[in-house]
């Protein structure tokens, strides 16, 4: 879990570029216990072999302000974000160029799990089953772009 960060306790991520990881489990570059807050930083370039190919969260809450997550990969759900369970709130953020094998290639959002998304790019993702930006079988909020 996390091939790059393993967060168990509340955590603050800055001015970081965190790139080139991978897992043979969930979250290539992150993977979040904790609540965890992610501010200017570019999450790109890493893989998961299960979920999350840049982060996973499960149980806890992110929140990302002004950060990039692009071109990171997984072997299931999320290629950007997966959201297990807990929450997920963007402001200002791009999730872009993503890959995932099944769903959710930009973000993938579980049942029980939110996503608040403001003023947020989710675009330009791909995965094979045509779920391409956005999966969402939780509670999905958009407060514009």
């Amino acid at each position: 879990m996390g091939g790059g960060i393993y967060v168990a306790a509340p955590c603050s991520i800055s001015l970081s570029r965190i790139a080139g990881n991978s897992t043979k489990f969930c979250g290539g570059a992150i993977a979040v216990r904790s609540a965890c807050t992610i501010t200017g930083s570019e999450i790109s370039g890493n893989r998961a072999a299960i979920d999350g190919g840049g982060i996973h969260t499960c149980d806890s809450a992110i929140y990302a302000i002004n950060c990039t997550l692009a071109e990171n990969i997984c072997g299931r759900n999320g290629g950007g974000i997966k959201i297990s369970s807990g929450g997920l709130n963007t402001v200002h953020c791009t999730v872009c160029f993503n890959n995932a094998t099944i769903y959710g290639a930009g973000i993938s959002n579980s049942t029980g799990a939110n996503a608040v998304l403001a003023n947020s790019i989710i675009a330009g993702n791909y995965s094979k089953d045509g779920m391409t930006d956005i999966d969402s079988l939780g509670t999905y909020v958009s407060k514009g772009y």
